[in-house]
């Protein structure tokens, strides 16, 4: 039987999977595996999910869309290879990433870090028309210093952005303060425009290695942004919240404060 292998190719590349070909081309999987590896395509792992139904992050104005698109703005990889979009976070945030998996439907691979003795876990996927979609939304490859968010992002998005590249500490029980941490000048402008239209005061500097920092100091802007990122908010890492919601809402139980998190 003949196939159009360049078309094979195309389709793998594009997201879909070697079933889905199969099924198209009345063949069997082993088969358009065969062709893929003749063209040295490298096959995907189970744990490299394709989303080729619908581009889950369409809708702007869904509480998780924002927040999961903060979140690829600080820690994803929106690469040029092959269209990979792709989340990694540490081991101690497998079950945040875990979160990111059900909202895809995909699932996540372990990661080993010799050098650090550690682990992570990566969620990771393969789809032309979604990659194309993020970078368009200005979420693109190589995004430390570049990055330039082109669509109208809320609060849910900043929460995201925290989470993937924010700290917060506990100065002591009265005291706190958040801080937002980027390379890219405009991406730190569009924060800072965003909190001045929000009225939180902040102030912003730049460090010797190149690195904005957005800072909330002042008690009652802290405040503010508290309630900013996690009023009616149903999704957001627990471990970083844990840390100042016992200055706002269990000051008075006597629990364990935590000083910072990253």
């Amino acid at each position: 039987m003949y196939f159009d292998e360049s078309k094979i190719v195309k389709d793998y590349v594009e997201g879909k999977n070697t079933h889905e070909i199969a099924k198209e081309l009345n063949t069997y999987n082993t088969s358009i595996r065969r062709v893929l590896l003749r063209h040295k395509i490298k096959l995907r792992n189970r744990s490299e999910a394709q989303i080729t139904t619908k581009n889950v992050f369409a809708n702007l104005n869904d509480e998780q869309t924002q927040y999961w698109l903060g979140m690829l703005a600080a820690d994803g990889t929106i690469g040029n290879k092959e269209y990979l979009v792709s989340l990694e976070l540490q081991n101690k945030d497998l079950n945040h990433l875990q979160k990111y998996c059900n909202f895809l439907g995909i699932s996540f691979k372990k990661i080993k870090y010799p050098k650090y003795n550690t682990i992570g876990y990566r969620a990771s996927f393969k789809n032309k028309e979604i990659n194309l979609y993020l970078k368009s939304l200005g979420i693109t490859d190589n995004k430390s210093k570049t990055i330039n968010i082109k669509f109208n992002f809320n609060n849910h998005f900043i929460r995201g952005v925290f989470d993937g590249d924010g700290y917060v500490r506990l100065i002591n029980k009265n005291k706190a303060s958040y801080e937002i941490a980027t390379m890219s000048v405009d991406f730190k402008n569009q924060i800072c425009e965003y909190l001045n239209n929000v009225n939180i005061e902040h102030t912003y500097n730049l460090r010797k290695d190149g690195i904005y920092i957005i800072g909330v100091y002042t008690q009652s802007e802290v405040r503010k942004f508290y309630d900013l990122i996690y009023n009616n908010a149903t999704v957001f890492l627990e471990r970083k919240k844990s840390v100042i919601c016992p200055l706002y809402e269990e000051i008075q139980s006597g629990a364990k404060l935590s000083n910072s998190v990253n």
